[in-house]
């Protein structure tokens, strides 16, 4: 075997690399698929010499051929005639066959041009701008690995029909160091699927050759839990001092939406009157009908008197700008802020006990008001300072919030947690939430603290999962719609999803503890929760004692107990009986 470099019959060179061998007494000439890079070493009179030497790229070029002729060579030695070189004498004869027909040979897809073929392909409905995003992103990864990867050993891969097995592995081992399971599963399938619609030459999918490690997608899925109906009204009080954070998080728990559509609510979507929300989905497209509570309707009329003043159509439309919004590169840059400002109030709501009012940390008892001051003019602070130091601590004694501090004294909310931090150190008293499990009892957490106690290590990728954050609140509302009876289908239709058992397998997911108290509510009353045992009534009694005298068991035998029944009853009452049901099954067949 060697390497060959073909004309094209035209006067030219064919651009990649052959290998040439004998079989069965004849010479073949088979592709390598390895495209021919830089400028050809020539002899005196102007024909390709491979003896001489080209540039820097053509020789990584014939370096690549090379190393795919030994692979070929290797499989030859083993299996006999190969795979590759079955596929690889395919390929030659469909570019052959086409280039007698078109008077050109085959060409294989740009990676750089993946998006374009996907966007243009033919679909019954519209992607949204987000999915697109995505979709452009991971084309334009996957082809800047590829090139790298491949210039690593000396090739280069520009089109599909150069993705190579092990160019495919290492991409997903990549993946695998940085993303969650079902983020690497999804590109993975992009990619693939775009080697399966627009390869030129016939082949296996490269794709296909990847296995999971036995065991590595069990685990690599953090599950979201759902709030606790406590944990959720801890969640409400804690936003208090946050109005317009407040807003969004009552409007995502009351309907189930994701971040994205509750940013995006406009007042069109919204019937107050009819007491509904009617809206289209971003990331499914379609449109859904959800019931406006009365907590929701409550922010929705407060937002409606302010909405005849600013005159936007977004409920929300300081979240929607912020969501909405696009660097130079066209990328959302400023929704990481939106997911991250709610995660330090689920650390709060779920996580911390919080102290309604200043207490020491040796004795339960607060200092005076003018031993606070003592200890502040004691500290030598400027008197400006002191006197604002002084405000902040009768204002929270009077139980104000920060938000509520900050703006009767005309400064920011940060200002008033440091003020709140300094009167600490004065006083030893605790202003601050305090984060359960911390080993400084009683110490007030920092926002990266709280942040830690919303995320979890995953077994695959890089960045940790979330555990509390927006999407909890859809889950949430999933389990209290289906725990309070309303049933999976409809709660399905709410939220938007495309079938009952992505909701009842992947969001109905309620905590061991509210599941336990749903079922000591539906048994409470009974024997079991220090009840009497329920007496019989006086019918009970006597079709009880007609059933036991004939033997005759209702559920091994309903229709005899029935009869049974009927006859013992008396003769008046067993007509009316009869009447009554007849009377039902006739307006049962009218109705059908």
């Amino acid at each position: 075997m060697g390497l060959k470099i073909m004309t094209d019959g035209r006067g030219g060179y064919r651009d990649t690399w052959y290998a040439r061998f004998t079989r069965n007494g004849q010479k073949v000439n088979v592709p390598l698929r390895v495209p021919i890079r830089g400028t050809l070493p020539l002899d005196a009179d102007g024909r390709i010499d491979l003896a001489g030497e080209g540039d820097a790229a053509f020789e990584r070029s014939r370096r690549a051929a090379l190393a795919a002729l030994a692979k070929m060579q290797t499989a030859a030695k083993t299996t006999g005639k190969t795979e590759a070189v079955r596929q690889a004498e395919e390929a030659d004869l469909v570019n052959r066959y086409h280039r007698a027909r078109t008077g050109k040979g085959i060409e294989s897809p740009k990676l750089s041009g993946l998006f374009e073929l996907w966007q243009g392909l033919a679909r019954n409905y519209e992607p949204t701008a987000e999915r697109k995003r995505i979709a452009a992103a991971t084309f334009k990864r996957f082809e800047k690995f590829a090139r790298a990867h491949s210039a690593e050993i000396g090739g280069a891969c520009d089109t599909l029909d150069e993705i190579t097995p092990e160019l495919a592995a290492a991409w997903f081992e990549e993946l695998r160091k940085v993303y969650a399971w079902g983020t690497v599963k999804d590109q993975w399938h992009l990619v693939s699927k775009a080697w399966t619609r627009w390869h030129a030459y016939p082949g296996r999918n490269p794709f296909e050759g990847v296995v999971l490690r036995r065991g590595e997608k069990d685990g690599a899925k953090v599950e979201r839990r759902p709030l606790t109906e406590a944990e959720l009204a801890r969640l409400f009080e804690v936003t208090e001092e946050r109005p317009a954070l407040r807003d969004l998080v009552v409007c995502a728990a009351c309907t189930g939406m994701r971040l994205g559509d509750v940013c995006n609510l406009k007042w069109s979507d919204i019937d107050l009157r009819g007491g509904v929300i009617d809206c289209i989905t971003a990331k499914a497209g379609v449109r859904v009908t959800i019931p406006i509570f009365a907590r929701l309707r409550a922010v929705l009329e407060e937002r409606e008197a302010k909405h005849a003043v600013d005159d936007s159509p977004f409920v929300f439309p300081g979240a929607a700008a912020k969501y909405n919004h696009v660097n130079g590169s066209g990328y959302p840059d400023q929704r990481t802020g939106l997911v991250r400002m709610v995660k330090p109030y689920f650390a709060r709501a779920v996580f911390v006990e919080e102290e309604p009012a200043p207490a020491r940390l040796k004795d339960e008892k607060p200092l005076e008001a003018a031993a606070v001051a003592k200890l502040i003019d004691g500290a030598r602070f400027a008197p400006g300072k002191a006197e604002r130091l002084r405000e902040v601590y009768a204002r929270y004694r009077q139980g104000e919030q920060c938000a509520k501090i900050a703006e009767g004294m005309g400064i920011a909310r940060g200002q008033v947690s440091n003020y709140l931090k300094e009167l600490e150190g004065i006083t030893g008293e605790v202003y601050r939430p305090r984060v359960e499990g911390m080993r400084s009892r009683g110490r007030a957490p920092s926002a990266a603290e709280l942040m830690e106690r919303t995320r979890q290590r995953r077994k695959v990728g890089k960045y940790s999962a979330s555990l509390l954050g927006w999407h909890n609140l859809r889950h949430t509302f999933v389990v209290l719609a289906i725990q309070a009876g309303v049933p999976a289908e409809k709660v399905r239709k709410i939220v938007g999803h495309g079938d009952v058992e992505t909701t009842l397998d992947n969001y109905f997911n309620p905590t061991k503890e509210s599941e336990a108290e749903r079922v000591r509510k539906q048994m409470s009353g009974t024997v079991l929760e220090g009840g009497a045992a329920r007496q019989l009534t006086a019918d009970e009694a006597t079709a009880e004692a007609v059933m036991r005298a004939a033997g005759v068991e209702a559920d091994a035998d309903p229709a005899r107990a029935v009869l049974l029944l009927l006859a013992a009853m008396p003769k008046a009452a067993r007509e009316k009986l009869i009447r009554a049901s007849g009377a039902n099954a006739q307006r049962s067949r009218n109705n059908h």
